[in-house]
């Protein structure tokens, strides 16, 4: 999927954008309907610079929302875990010694 590249002056349209694009690709990849890419962006610029500006501004937030959501869940499930005792305990320079064995 390409991504919109910009100078550093137009940083948070591209970042809005780039936002927009991924949403359009899962809508229409995840749709029943199969409207394509194309279809979908057309009728995106169909909307007035400002419609289109709130419509990239709420896919953003969606996008940030989300995310915080799947850290929660994470994090709820890390809590979890450690209550059932499925970690080893182990001192900072161990688990330092683990995460870049991860890597």
């Amino acid at each position: 999927m390409p991504i919109y590249r910009a100078h550093s002056r137009t940083k948070r349209a591209a970042g809005l954008l780039n936002c927009l694009l991924i949403f359009v690709y899962f809508c229409v990849f995840n749709s029943q309907d199969m409207m394509t890419i194309d279809q979908v962006l057309t009728d995106i610029m169909q909307l007035d610079y400002n419609s289109r500006e709130m419509l990239l501004e709420i896919v953003q937030k969606r996008q940030i929302e989300a995310r915080r959501e799947e850290i929660a869940e994470n994090a709820a499930q890390a809590v979890k875990d450690f209550h059932a005792g499925n970690f080893t305990p182990m001192s900072a320079s161990e688990a330092i010694e683990h995460l870049h064995a991860l890597e």
